[in-house]
């Protein structure tokens, strides 16, 4: 009788602890699919890759969004990130998917273009179904490779395209046919591995490009240019104020500056982690069109918000939730609740790319 009642305890015991297993599983589970506003979202799901390193939004249909990851191509999803899949029609190499950057054109966003690792432009006209190649004119560089980090649309004309690349500045007049270089030491670019460019969209002559030793401005379409700082700075990012077309936000290895004069004079803010103490090294940043002063950044240390021009930063990104994870880029759909997507990479015990959703 004692060892039946014994062996009845023990059948007790293990029930209760499976019941507890699927309890916990479950709520895990809604954690991640019914997360409520605040809580970031793994939006991964059908995504392969080492990291994910850029991000776009259909500007006129919010379900639509296309990111790329490294050495597995472009990926879309049309159903706002829940679930993901491969359109990789074209580029039929693996150099061809070593994608480290992408654009869409928001006059049309059909056309999309994106940059390898490997000194080429791809481009398609037909939502990412094919892709053409369309890098004649860019040099293969030649210790390494052209790096193709950043490709920008001209606003006022779509036939215009600027490509910032480890080796300078390039630039199209034909929808990316061909491409010449126009910012080099020749041109007064006298550091020519550029992250990125920004175009004033008030006035499409006026260029900014950031660098590894801080921004360089042209005022002639790209023609020439010149450093305006802040010097010695490593510029990742760099993007202009929606309405008040003298304020320049740069992301560097230090943390985000701020410029109120055209890039005359910088200001570093306050953008710093609360956990370490330390300025993170910015990769992205997102100005909210409607209400300009609030600004999203995405970082080596996850993403911060702003709600007064950069004065003050906050962190959105509760450690309970997720492992440490670096934001390698940000797009934002403002059409309705403001949902972030981050493209990231994970590490320690998730390493890979992923995309992150966070309801504002």
């Amino acid at each position: 009788m004692k060892i039946k009642s014994n062996l009845n305890y023990y059948i007790l015991m293990l029930g209760l602890i499976l019941i507890g297993i699927l309890l916990v599983n479950n709520i895990c589970n809604q954690c991640f699919v019914e997360a409520a506003p605040g809580n970031w979202i793994d939006k991964s799901k059908g995504l392969s890759g080492k990291y994910a390193s850029s991000i776009v939004i259909n500007p006129v249909n919010n379900q639509i969004l296309y990111v790329v990851m490294y050495e597995k191509g472009v990926f879309k999803t049309t159903n706002a990130a829940q679930t993901w899949y491969a359109i990789n029609n074209g580029l039929n190499t693996p150099e061809s998917k070593q994608v480290i950057s992408l654009t869409i054109c928001s006059s049309n966003p059909e056309i999309l273009y994106v940059g390898t690792n490997k000194a080429e432009i791809y481009k398609s006209i037909d939502g990412g179904k094919s892709w053409k190649l369309s890098n004649q004119g860019i040099e293969p560089g030649t210790v390494f490779y052209t790096q193709v980090f950043s490709i920008n649309i001209d606003p006022s004309n779509s036939s215009i395209i600027y490509a910032a690349t480890s080796t300078g500045i390039y630039k199209s007049t034909n929808g990316g046919n061909s491409w010449d270089r126009v910012g080099s030491n020749k041109t007064g670019l006298s550091n020519s591995f550029n992250k990125g460019i920004a175009i004033d969209c008030k006035n499409p002559f006026v260029l900014y490009a950031a660098s590894q030793k801080g921004v360089f401005k042209s005022t002639n379409q790209g023609k020439s240019w010149f450093a305006i700082g802040p010097e010695g700075e490593y510029v990742h990012f760099i993007t202009i104020h929606p309405v008040k077309h003298n304020i320049i936000y740069i992301g560097t290895s230090k943390g985000l500056f701020k410029s109120s004069d055209s890039g005359e004079n910088w200001v570093k803010t306050g953008l710093k982690s609360k956990t370490s103490g330390i300025f993170p090294s910015v990769k992205s940043i997102v100005i909210n069109p409607a209400v300009p002063q609030v600004i999203y950044v995405g970082s080596n240390l996850g993403i911060f918000k702003s709600t007064d021009g950069g004065e003050t930063w906050k962190e959105m990104e509760p450690k309970k939730m997720i492992l440490l994870w670096s934001s390698n880029a940000l797009t934002i759909d403002f059409t309705g609740p403001v949902i972030i997507y981050s493209a990231a990479n994970g590490f320690k015990d998730k390493p890979g790319g992923f995309v992150w959703s966070w309801t504002d």
